[in-house]
């Protein structure tokens, strides 16, 4: 599993916190795409919600960043 998200033993908080970051937002896309194209009501209204969760996760990864990583450079 490593290995398929381009981490391993020599990967530092930084670059996996990037690699996650990256993630989150394409996770965001999806799920912001398909709540426009489904018909489905139900399948709409929980992709938006999925949506909505991946924003908070892209900025709570973010505010770490923020907060930790780059007050250490």
């Amino acid at each position: 599993m490593a290995d398929e998200l381009g981490i391993d033993a020599f990967t530092n908080i930084q670059d996996a916190l990037n690699i996650a970051l990256e993630r989150e937002k394409k996770a965001h896309a999806f799920y912001r795409q398909g709540a426009k194209q489904v018909d489905n009501t139900g399948v709409r209204t929980l992709f938006a919600e999925l949506a909505v969760e991946e924003a908070r996760h892209i900025s709570r990864i973010q505010t770490f960043i923020d907060k930790e990583i780059m007050r250490e450079m």
